[in-house]
């Protein structure tokens, strides 16, 4: 075999074990107001979404007047262990009100925002936590879901 024809080989395997890896429109990256808060006291991170698409991002939704969060974004909050921490159980959830928010990101434009996680988790016990945030792409812009870094939090007594 010649030495074109082991290049050829090389180039052809590694175009094939390629991964097609496509470009996520916005990303998301949290970060805790501190590591440490006493158990009762509210969770707060900051919650950074940038849209780095060259499309308008669409971000309204209705925000909840019970927990305040912004209902685009999904949570993960989990226990020292591993295991998920379950979330609040609100009597008469169709009760609940809110404030719409019309709010559409320009591409490069990034929006900052406090979220207080124990309004909808239950954070009661004192361990250590991790919590990622993750948000569905708009059918426009893609498939799946865009996740954030994990942080971790600790609650003491």
């Amino acid at each position: 075999m010649t030495t074109l024809s082991y290049i050829l080989v090389i180039l052809t395997l590694g175009i094939s074990t390629q991964k097609h890896v496509e470009k996520q429109p916005f990303t998301i990256a949290v970060a805790p107001w501190k590591d440490t808060f006493a158990v009762g006291a509210d969770v707060w991170i900051k919650v950074t979404l940038t849209n780095t698409s060259k499309e308008e991002l669409d971000d309204s939704g209705n925000i909840s007047g019970r927990t305040g969060l912004d209902p685009n974004f999904q949570y993960e909050v989990r226990d020292e262990k591993g295991g998920l921490v379950p979330k609040r159980r609100f009597d008469h959830p169709e009760i609940d009100t809110g404030s719409p928010t019309n709010r559409t990101l320009q591409p490069g434009e990034t929006i900052t925002q406090d979220q207080r996680v124990s309004a909808l988790y239950d954070l009661s016990r004192p361990g250590k936590y991790t919590i990622h945030v993750s948000m569905p792409i708009p059918g426009t812009l893609g498939k799946s879901n865009v996740k954030s870094n994990i942080v971790t939090i600790t609650l003491s007594k």
